[in-house]
């Protein structure tokens, strides 16, 4: 197991996962109170032998730990935005030499996914989960759609795997040399039989 004493004690402590068993870190920029796409995804990896944590923002009235059909959930801060951005980033940081994949949810997190595998030297493979045209949907307008665009077109080199929630995204995705995108439907195996099981 990778990562300082301290570190392996507290992995151990966390999640109980065996030696030989490939580990996934979810990132999500909401408190997952509702969120089926993450959660269908997550209970697949989970059924496929796979150690599952989602990292979350904090939300009122929800656990900092649970525990959800087989895999884990990490709430981090006091459900204000900022204050738990950098709880977040800090426990997926500290954590990240546990893990073998990172997959990131929306195009927000992708930056903390970034460094994340850049700070494990290769040895993660990084799943960006496009849930929609990230550069071009209704809440990119102005200064935040440029900002997307040059955020997604810098940080791409790094992902290993773009997916996406349909065939038509896919090939828009192509078209802008992204080959490694393909298609994941919302159904619960779906993702478990892709690129994460070679």
């Amino acid at each position: 197991m990778n990562g300082w004493i301290a570190f392996q004690f507290h992995w151990i402590e966390v999640t109980g996962r065996k030696e030989d068993q490939k580990a996934v870190a979810h990132l999500v920029f909401n408190d997952f109170r509702n969120d089926s796409r993450v959660e269908k995804t997550c209970s697949s990896l989970a059924a496929f032998g796979y150690s599952v944590s989602v990292f979350a923002f904090g939300g009122e009235g929800l656990p900092a730990k649970e525990i959800r059909d087989g895999y884990e959930v990490f709430r981090c801060g006091d459900g204000r935005r900022l204050p738990s951005l950098f709880a977040m980033c800090w426990r997926f940081l500290t954590l990240v030499k546990g893990f073998d994949f990172v997959h990131c949810h929306d195009l927000e997190p992708l930056p903390l996914a970034v460094i994340g595998k850049v700070l494990r030297v290769g040895r993660m493979r990084l799943f960006y989960d496009a849930h929609e045209l990230e550069t071009e949907k209704l809440t990119a307008r102005g200064l935040r759609k440029i900002v997307s665009k040059v955020l997604e077109r810098v940080l791409m080199p790094f992902v290993d795997e773009l997916i996406t929630v349909g065939g038509r995204i896919a090939e828009w995705y192509a078209k802008k040399d992204y080959e490694q995108a393909f298609a994941a439907k919302n159904k619960k195996t779906n993702f478990a039989e892709g690129p994460c099981a070679a």
